[in-house]
């Protein structure tokens, strides 16, 4: 289990508890920003107000998953 696997799964029950309809994802769009921002993680909004892009780059080259 990762060091992360906790906050991941409070933040997966936060959205469950709080659902948003389709395109109207305001309040998860500002969740999943706050959280970007505090990892150090550059993100960007889209075209559509609720959509975020973020690039998350490995240490090293090629595939990293385990």
């Amino acid at each position: 289990m990762s060091e992360l696997t906790p906050f991941l799964i409070d933040v997966r029950r936060h959205f469950h508890a709080y659902p948003e309809l389709s395109g109207k994802e305001f309040e998860s769009a500002k969740a999943i920003s706050h959280h970007l921002t505090e990892a150090g993680i550059h993100w960007t909004r889209c075209d559509m107000e609720t959509a975020t892009l973020a690039v998350v780059e490995g240490k090293g080259s090629g595939n990293t998953r385990r």
